[in-house]
């Protein structure tokens, strides 16, 4: 397990941790018994910070992103009536669908229809069919890219002109190849964009650039760089390198400028990230649609 290798052969302090919820989860305990601090740059799933008090994340998490999208959506674009898809055997997706729920009203958004799929599906003709007539003014799928890219394709093949929004579950170069046309005008909200970039980010992308042949980071390129610089910055305000002094100082940040957005730390040891970045597909592309300031108090 690399997780113990950094702790007992490398002797580590504080470990940037893997993208992903579920490695996180394998790897936390190992952390937290260790007292060695896990800052996840990725990590957006349930069951990670409560792993103990020396497990962190600093990315944009879906219960807050969900009631900032949704007023959003409502107030500037006009949204109403939503058809959500909700993949009951993917427990991210059956969680933000029950997020998605919970917000809903507060925003003034009624959900029309409220259809079930699996992983795995490709036929998507039953449940587009019963969306076709609730007349929905948009499409919101909870799960992941191939079955949202199957969704629209076989939406388009019904004659359903809206288009379909989604977490970073949709975020992928694959949703565009797998959908194509179909695809186009669909959205995603994610914690990081280089566009519209601050003076903070500007830098940082321009150095980035530099290093990697005028590419341009992604979302857990830039999580990841404010992660090294949250544990550091917070090494610093301790004045220790000891996890058991600075993981307190972790836990006592707010409005830490990161290049990812702004990044306060709750008294649950939740982030809270601002602003969210709406991306819509364009010309077989993402492209920035809006960067929408999320309440940090």
């Amino acid at each position: 397990m690399v997780t113990q290798k950094l702790i007992s052969r490398d002797n580590v302090v504080a470990i940037v941790g893997d993208p992903t919820t579920g490695i996180t989860k394998v790897a936390a305990p190992i952390a937290q018994k260790a007292q060695v601090v896990l800052l996840s740059a990725g990590a957006t799933g349930t069951g990670v910070v409560e792993t103990g008090d020396y497990i962190y994340r600093d990315t944009l998490l879906d219960s807050v992103a969900i009631p900032a999208l949704l007023d959003y959506y409502a107030k500037n674009l006009k949204f109403r009536k939503v058809a959500m898809i909700t993949s009951d055997n993917n427990d991210y997706s059956v969680g933000m669908s029950q997020l998605f729920r919970d917000s809903a009203k507060g925003a003034g958004i009624e959900i029309v229809a409220d259809e079930k799929i699996k992983d795995g599906d490709k036929d998507f003709s039953a449940q587009m069919t019963n969306i076709k007539a609730k007349k929905p003014d948009i499409l919101f799928c909870s799960g992941y890219y191939t079955e949202g890219a199957l969704l629209m394709k076989e939406a388009r093949k019904q004659g359903i002109k809206v288009n379909m929004f989604g977490g970073d579950g949709l975020f992928s170069p694959e949703f565009i190849k797998l959908g194509g046309e179909a695809v186009e005008g669909s959205m995603s909200y994610v914690g990081f964009s280089p566009e519209q970039a601050s003076p903070v980010t500007a830098k940082y992308i321009e150095a980035f650039k530099a290093k990697n042949n005028g590419a341009l980071p992604g979302l857990y390129d830039a999580q990841g760089y404010d992660a090294v610089k949250l544990i550091a910055f917070a090494m610093t305000t301790s004045r220790s390198t000891d996890p058991k002094v600075f993981k307190d100082a972790i836990a006592k940040t707010k409005d830490f400028e990161g290049v990812s957005g702004a990044i306060t730390i709750r008294n649950n040891r939740e982030p809270i990230k601002s602003p969210l970045c709406l991306l819509e597909v364009k010309g077989g592309k993402y492209i920035l649609k809006a960067k929408i300031p999320v309440k940090t108090d």
